[in-house]
């Protein structure tokens, strides 16, 4: 099956510095898609984790 993609518009400042990052460090960058894809899925794991915790506060919240 097909990967689907769709694009997203960044400021000219965050793709500047996306850039840098992917030219000028060993981090294995090697596209600022690379970046951006591990960017995002970081994101959204730190806020699904988030998300899972307030769950569960509100449940502990709610059995009292």
């Amino acid at each position: 099956m097909a990967k689907e993609h769709q694009g997203a518009s960044l400021p000219k400042e965050l793709l500047r510095r996306i850039d840098y990052i992917v030219q000028e460090s060993d981090l294995g960058y090697t596209s600022r898609a690379d970046f951006v894809k591990e960017a995002v899925r970081q994101k959204l794991d730190e806020v699904e984790r988030k998300l899972l915790e307030l769950e569960k506060l509100k449940k502990e919240l709610k059995g009292r």
